[in-house]
């Protein structure tokens, strides 16, 4: 198997700048929001706690008896499985939720900084993945450009996909694509935009990759900048980090080097509340070759809040 570097495929390509721009929360949702991850953590610590102890019985010969349910009967140690696996299943819930809330005590900072861009006269994507969010993008976007605008998420049929698409790409009034990062991020070609934003984040940082690609590719002539917003104090905190280490594996792995987004400016921008720029680049990976799934996401984000690398304690610091 031959492995080919975009780089080397497409050399005419433009640069992609990555920048990341921190948008204010409102004090009584962050409140809210650290609530809500203080539980996670504790989930965390006691299902940690529960496999500890279980692994423990397991050395010993139980016969003890519980009741459980109506007609059933569990030894200790069945007992003990099961109450892991609902602790487990409520803090991957809670997890999801706080990943959903987080989405949405963003959209002020979101609606303010669409239209800020609105006004530079450029076209832009913007994707995200709850629906609610892409409802009040959508919405923001309708006050500014009426209907000069496409929406492509999951329940778009596939016979409109294709037509939106020219709509953008030749309709110089029709500036703004609202996008859905999982059903927008591949088989797309938008390259009429030359800026790329994330409203929100997402547990596969290939699917991100492929999203910023919808610009960055053949017959884009201009430089393309992708911006990431973040909210301070929410779970963006945790699972940004995340992301930049698993891109940096990808990286790595493809090339050798380290390409990606410089934690030290997203450490920098956290701390001064402004924009700042990050990597340029041109060799993304082709293939999506980080197979993070849902189950791993949350895995990782929950082993975020009590063990940290490195480079995550350089962030959050």
């Amino acid at each position: 198997m031959i492995r080919r570097l975009k780089k080397d495929v497409l050399e005419q390509l433009p640069d992609k700048v990555r920048s990341v721009v921190v948008l204010e929360i409102d004090k009584k949702a962050t409140k809210k929001l650290q609530t809500q991850m203080g539980r996670i953590e504790n989930d965390h610590k006691k299902f940690n706690d529960s496999n500890a102890d279980h692994n423990d019985s397991d050395k010993k010969e139980s016969t003890s008896v519980v009741d459980w349910g109506q007609n059933e009967h569990l030894t200790v140690d069945e007992q003990s499985g099961v109450d892991a696996l609902r602790m487990l299943e409520l803090r991957n819930s809670s997890l999801m939720a706080c990943f959903r809330d987080t989405g949405l005590v963003k959209i002020p900072g979101i609606r303010d900084y669409i239209g800020d861009l609105f006004e530079n006269g450029e076209k832009f994507l913007i994707f995200a993945h709850h629906r609610q969010v892409l409802d009040e993008i959508e919405a923001k976007v309708r006050e500014l450009i009426g209907e000069h605008y496409i929406r492509i998420d999951g329940e778009t049929k596939e016979k409109f996909r294709k037509e939106y698409v020219d709509k953008f790409q030749n309709n110089e009034a029709c500036r703004i694509a609202v996008l859905s990062i999982t059903a927008a991020g591949l088989g797309l070609t938008l390259t009429k935009a030359t800026t790329v934003v994330f409203a929100e984040l997402f547990w596969n940082p290939s699917t991100l990759l492929q999203c910023e690609d919808r610009a960055h590719r053949i017959s884009q002539n201009e430089v393309v900048n992708v911006v990431y917003l973040i909210g301070k104090d929410t779970l963006d905190d945790k699972i940004f980090p995340m992301i930049h280490n698993k891109i940096q594996v990808i990286s790595k792995t493809l090339s050798g080097k380290d390409i990606e987004m410089k934690v030290d400016s997203y450490k920098e921008c956290l701390s001064n509340r402004a924009v700042s720029a990050s990597a340029s680049e041109t060799d993304t990976p082709l293939k999506q070759t980080d197979k993070t799934s849902k189950k791993e996401f949350v895995q990782s984000s929950l082993d975020s809040f009590v063990v940290s690398t490195p480079e995550t304690k350089k962030v959050l610091k």
